[in-house]
């Protein structure tokens, strides 16, 4: 799964996408 791409939809005020990306971003996991 090296070379998948994550795409990440969302806005700046959904918290439900900030915390998915912030997820994302501990692990460090591109998107």
């Amino acid at each position: 799964m090296e070379n998948e791409t994550i795409i990440v939809y969302g806005t700046r005020w959904c918290g439900d996408c900030f915390r998915a990306k912030r997820v994302l971003d501990k692990n460090q996991i591109d998107y």
